[in-house]
């Protein structure tokens, strides 16, 4: 893949997966910080299970928790925003400055941009991490995000190391096993066939 391609490809999933985040809260108005960790959870489940992420994000220690590398999930929101794909509006923060918060008008356009990108396996991902995290406080979900282990093994403005599971890990090389031996078996079947596996007469 041409890194044009990839990059592409990234921008893609990341809108994907904003939009997926907003679908699956209703028309519920949700945080800039709250939006961007959901993303990342979404993230970091999915690397633990495939070892990769589902946006192809990089995150970064930051002092409100994991944040994409060049503020990637805020620059996508705000491209969506002004697409009309999804909504923002900007209210008095408590700490001073302004409170984003996004939201989409249709849950069932969402769904249908997010399937867009998003295949079943990852789609699923995002739901899930919404279903567990999704009625969270922006505080809460803070906390949340900084306790995984990319973060919690971090060091301060740092890149994250993400981790697959010990076990997602095995079942992925066995797989890949599996279908190495299961290659070498078929070419084997093509040349018996093909009469290529001479049986030697004997005496």
């Amino acid at each position: 893949m041409s890194e044009d391609i990839a990059v592409a490809e990234k921008l893609r999933k990341t809108r994907a997966a904003i939009v997926c985040v907003l679908g699956a809260l209703g028309r519920k108005k949700v945080h800039r910080t709250k939006l961007v960790k959901l993303v990342y959870l979404a993230d970091n489940r999915f690397f633990e299970s495939t070892g990769r992420t589902l946006t192809g994000n990089t995150y970064m220690w930051d002092h409100f928790g994991p944040n994409a590398v060049g503020n990637a999930v805020v620059g996508e929101a705000n491209e969506l925003v002004d697409r009309g794909v999804i909504r923002m509006s900007m209210g008095a923060s408590a700490y001073g400055g302004g409170a984003y918060r996004y939201w989409v008008d249709s849950p069932e356009d969402a769904w249908e941009f997010a399937s867009d990108d998003l295949d079943a396996g990852e789609l699923q991902v995002v739901m899930e991490v919404v279903r567990e995290y999704g009625g969270l406080s922006v505080g809460s979900i803070v906390r949340e995000s900084k306790m995984t282990r990319p973060f919690a093994n971090a060091e301060q403005y740092s890149v994250l190391e993400m981790e697959q599971s010990p076990r997602a890990r095995e079942l992925q090389e066995a797989l890949a096993s599996d279908r190495d031996f299961m290659e070498e078996a078929e070419i084997g079947i093509r040349e018996a066939k093909a009469g290529s596996w001479g049986l030697e007469e004997q005496a």
